[in-house]
């Protein structure tokens, strides 16, 4: 089977692999606007070749669950989660020369048992910020030190502003009262 320059836009799944399909080729082709993956390849897929296809503006480029593919030189942007994901047992696939960008945990999602990554572009990939990566961010050692620091500093300088504005004219005694007045200093002597 052999899928090459179509062009298929706004479905839930662009194309599914499945039941064993062997020898699939797609490849030239251009995928907009999945709700979840452009290609789904599973259930014991062999022999497939995804290849110099664009998918834009997608969750999840091309997933591969307990099958076999290679999927090479293709364009991957705007992707909102992962640009391809590996789950099950993936030996024998290969993601090799694909250009990734967009926001997500990771370009290349590898959760499988085998399968080969490599030669892949993702400089144009960004982590999407959600709470736990702001937290793994900061939750650094040398963040949390200086943060302590800062923490420290902070009390100290409310603490002694604190000290000053509490006492009132009042409590300022004249110097007069606490001493019995002027001495000369040979009767210190």
């Amino acid at each position: 089977i052999s899928v090459s320059g179509s062009d298929v836009r706004g479905n839930v799944v662009g194309i599914a692999l499945d039941h064993e399909a062997t020898g699939v080729d797609v490849s030239n082709s251009t995928f907009i606007g999945q709700e979840r993956q452009s290609i789904s390849i599973r259930g014991g897929v062999t022999q497939t070749t995804i290849h110099e296809n664009r998918f834009e503006s997608v969750d999840t480029g091309v997933r591969i669950s307990s099958a076999s593919a290679s999927v090479q030189d293709n364009t991957f942007t705007d992707i909102s989660n992962h640009a391809v994901t590996l789950v099950g047992t993936a030996t024998g696939a290969s993601i090799t020369g694909n250009t990734a960008s967009g926001y997500g945990s990771t370009a290349i999602h590898d959760d499988a048992v085998g399968g080969f990554i490599a030669g892949n572009d993702t400089e144009q990939w960004r982590e999407k910020v959600t709470p736990n990566s702001v937290v793994q961010m900061f939750a650094q050692p040398l963040t949390l030190v200086w943060v302590g620091l800062g923490v420290l500093l902070l009390l100290t300088a409310f603490t002694g502003y604190r000290m000053r504005t509490s006492r009132t004219r009042e409590d300022r005694t004249p110097l007069t009262e606490l001493s019995r007045g002027i001495v000369p200093v040979e009767q210190v002597r």
